[in-house]
């Protein structure tokens, strides 16, 4: 098993301008955790935020920091605070949905 500091190598921490493909909800969603993206669209990385550890949390993640990630879809729409499990490299997105 991969000690701690290796852990912290395994999840992608993405940068502003990154190319993504991301979930995305329509802008009246209430609350995006309670229901299911309406669809997954490529954009760029306009900004992120550390969600965890913030400046009050003394622990840390086992996976280094979590994040929530501003987008710039490229059909002009904008997403905000998307977790960042809904956020991934374009590349990796299509490598993930790739069809035999």
């Amino acid at each position: 098993m991969p000690n701690m500091k290796q852990q912290h190598t395994l999840k992608p921490l993405l940068k502003v301008g990154d190319e993504v493909t991301a979930a995305w909800w329509p802008p009246a969603t209430p609350d995006i955790t309670e229901v299911a993206p309406s669809g997954w669209y490529r954009g760029v990385i306009a900004s992120f935020k550390t969600v965890y550890p913030n400046k009050s949390s003394s622990s840390n993640n086992y996976y280094g920091p979590v994040r929530a990630y501003s987008v710039n879809f490229d059909d002009g729409d904008f997403g905000s605070d998307i977790p960042e499990h809904f956020v991934f490299l374009h590349e990796e997105y299509e490598i993930m949905t790739m069809h035999d």
